[in-house]
């Protein structure tokens, strides 16, 4: 996001922004009140007054911390072993939480779980050795490549694929513009 607001400012310097962090349970309400003008959420609209695109689709991957070996020559990584070993934490998406959970309880005996709100505090708790989680790819993109976390291979049951929503009250052409930007540096 903050090369996309770079250069989405760059291109528009007379326009000013203020970035408004909130849970996704409240985004729509603001774009509805027009508190904002234009918002990014984990869950799409309910009311018909307020327009949405997906603005990507994302995988779940079962996140490790990563360990001593390389992907050759260590031990396979068993998803169940993982989770009856440390902790889950859990609900820092808010689409996916309860029915992820029900399946794994129906799978897995022993899952001790910790309740993390915020996804970012998450991977820090799963960098430092503190537990496990599943967590959407984006979230965890640059960790993996750096290889500070690990994906795990999982194969109990198919894990959610999520979207991500840009909310407006109507499309002009600059939600438009930032809307074609964020799919283009991300998904494209």
């Amino acid at each position: 996001m903050p090369y996309i607001l770079k250069s989405f400012t760059k291109d528009h310097p007379d326009l000013e922004l203020v970035i408004q962090v909130e849970e996704s349970e409240l985004i729509e309400g603001l774009v509805e009140m027009e508190q904002v003008s234009a918002g990014i959420s984990a869950l799409p609209p309910k009311r018909h007054n307020v327009v949405h695109e997906t603005v990507y689709s994302d995988p779940i991957l079962f996140i490790l911390p990563r360990d001593a070996y390389d992907d050759e020559t260590g031990p396979a990584v068993s998803g169940e072993a993982a989770l009856q070993s440390t902790f889950l934490f859990t609900h820092h998406h808010p689409a996916y939480w309860d029915e992820l959970l029900l399946k794994l309880r129906l799978h897995v005996t022993g899952i001790r779980t910790m309740k993390v709100t915020q996804a970012h505090i998450a991977k820090r708790f799963i960098q430092e050795g503190l537990g496990v989680s599943f967590l959407p790819k984006s979230m965890v993109r640059r960790e993996l490549i750096e290889g500070r976390l690990m994906d795990a291979h999982f194969d109990l049951f198919p894990l959610p694929t999520v979207s991500t929503y840009f909310l407006a009250k109507e499309f002009g052409e600059l939600e438009k513009e930032f809307l074609r930007r964020i799919q283009s540096v991300y998904f494209n």
